[in-house]
């Protein structure tokens, strides 16, 4: 518990909730710097570099698949959807082409 006086209203005591997002934020851009610095340094990693490469490849292969067949399905009958209320079924060819 902060004391009586000048120590009970000094600034550490106010900003002490921050200190701790603050060396998280410091500890980032201090990470960041060692990247860019390490990045230059001779010899390149490239078989690290392929390797995290190809994990993040892999991994994120399966959920785009699984999102983009269906909103493309969506979208297909939806255009359609609206293509009837308007009346264009003639044109649904040539957006089935365009969508594709």
């Amino acid at each position: 518990m902060a004391g009586k006086g000048p120590d009970r209203w000094s600034p550490g005591v106010a900003l002490s909730g921050l200190s701790g997002p603050m060396q998280a934020i410091g500890g980032l851009f201090a990470m960041s710097a060692d990247a860019v610095r390490f990045v230059f340094r001779k010899p390149f990693q490239w078989r690290e570099f392929l390797e995290q490469s190809w994990f993040v490849a892999r991994v994120s292969l399966a959920p785009t698949l699984l999102v983009a067949i269906p909103f493309t399905v969506l979208v297909s009958f939806t255009l359609n959807i609206l293509l009837r209320e308007l009346g264009l079924r003639i044109c649904r060819g040539l957006v089935r082409l365009l969508v594709r």
